[in-house]
């Protein structure tokens, strides 16, 4: 299945843009997209929202205060994130953040389709350091009780909060 995404692409300047697939604290509102957003004098142009879809193949863990997504090829599992789109400055804080706390970069061939746009473009997603399907398993056996089912960061957390 192809991933369908679309945004306008206005080039500012100098300014770089590039595009995230954020499934967790960088979502729109959560901690670290507020924080990046606030290292900012014009915030829109460091890092600012596009749309919230959902990308097949992927599973969700809960490993602390922020998840950690992993690439199973299985159709029937899927994760939600937010499509934000990010100057080459907010990336280097972005990249250096994630490559620390253990996830790889990668990018993503996708097209982004509004009623107002369309753009084909790359679009960077940060998952597990996992080489295989068999670090996948070990990862889900150790890790079942914290598996986010819903694959929404989002409404997972909301609801750890409250109970």
């Amino acid at each position: 299945m192809e991933n369908n995404i679309i945004i306008e692409n206005k080039k500012i300047q100098d300014h770089k843009e590039l595009y995230l697939l954020a499934y967790g604290t960088l979502r729109k509102d959560q901690y670290n997209y507020n924080r990046i957003r606030d290292l900012f004098q014009i915030k829109d142009l460091a890092i600012s929202y596009v749309e919230t879809t959902k990308l097949r193949g992927y599973s969700m863990y809960n490993v602390g205060a922020y998840p950690m997504a992993v690439f199973t090829n299985k159709p029937s599992e899927t994760i939600v994130f937010d499509i934000l789109r990010i100057s080459d400055k907010a990336f280097m804080i972005i990249d250096n953040m994630e490559i620390n706390a253990g996830y790889t970069r990668h990018k993503l061939p996708i097209n982004i389709e509004t009623q107002s746009f369309t753009l084909k473009t790359e679009c960077i997603i940060y998952l597990a350091n996992v080489e295989d399907q068999k670090e996948i398993d070990e990862i889900e056996v150790l890790n079942k009780t914290d598996k986010v089912e819903s694959g929404d960061w989002v409404q997972y957390y909301k609801n750890f909060l409250l109970n």
